[in-house]
């Protein structure tokens, strides 16, 4: 075989070798390029965890979607689902609010709605995503009742929403699964405070605060709760400067906060 010819042998196979990569690239790119029916539920969650990879949250959703047509009661998938659309309404909050204060100033005389949540939807809140979040939650605990943490967002969005009695009933329930996750006491002895039953908000805040002894909003709000049971009987005085003294050897911001509360308190 001439040298010419080795050279035309050779790019047929190089040609032909191109040729075959280029197919499977081009099958590759189909396989995830198209959320199409008729797929596997399988394929379905494999398309959502590309896209994922991908920061494709979109397509993600989607594909989630569409798994759970076909599995609707698989439990951990509405939890990935919720924590996905959770997730994207946390990026557009902080997206949004950022945004929102650099338009406050370089515009301080534009009016302003008043509604906090309408004004940042203007600015990019995927305000939405919340509550499709909070729905998926709760198909969660429907197929998966042992998920404290689907549980705690739900209690967290009771709080939220101010409907105080009911958030504490969840949230108890969220302990009962998980013991030692200390948001839940504090946002327990938080709703409360809110409710006037400040005995039982001091023992979760307290709680609180021996499970995490860094938690510094749980010593600010402890310090409010006993502001709030000082009379003229009883003094709690003590109390709130030992606080006090804490949340300064902490460095913490809640120092002086709290200094300020009792300033107002006091006027």
């Amino acid at each position: 075989m001439s040298r010419s010819q080795a050279l035309t042998t050779m790019s047929k196979h190089f040609l032909a070798f191109a040729l075959i990569l280029f197919v499977l690239l081009i099958m590759g790119c189909d396989y995830y390029s198209d959320i199409k029916d008729g797929l596997t539920y399988e394929e379905y969650i494999s398309k959502a965890n590309y896209y994922l990879h991908k920061k494709n949250s979109e397509k993600a959703i989607l594909a989630y979607q569409k798994a759970l047509k076909i599995k609707p009661d698989d439990g951990k998938t509405h939890f990935a689902l919720a924590e996905l659309y959770n997730n994207e309404w946390w990026l557009s909050y902080d997206t949004a609010q950022h945004r929102y204060i650099q338009d406050i100033f370089m515009n301080p005389k534009k009016r302003r709605s008043g509604n906090a949540t309408e004004e940042l939807k203007k600015f990019g809140l995927k305000s939405e995503y919340k509550q499709l979040a909070i729905q998926e939650y709760k198909e969660t605990i429907k197929y998966w009742p042992e998920n404290w943490a689907a549980r705690y967002h739900i209690a967290a969005d009771l709080f939220n929403n101010r409907r105080y009695n009911e958030a504490i009933e969840e949230f108890k329930k969220v302990i009962d699964l998980n013991p030692e996750y200390s948001n839940s006491y504090g946002l327990i002895g938080e709703a409360y405070l809110e409710l006037g039953s400040y005995n039982l908000a001091v023992e979760y805040l307290k709680r609180n605060i021996q499970i995490d002894p860094t938690d510094e909003y749980a010593y600010y709000k402890l310090g409010l709760v006993y502001m709030k049971m000082n009379t003229l009987e009883v003094n709690y005085g003590d109390e709130v400067n030992e606080i006090l003294k804490k949340l300064k050897e902490m460095h913490s911001s809640y120092y002086d906060e709290l200094r300020l509360s009792i300033f107002s308190s006091t006027k």
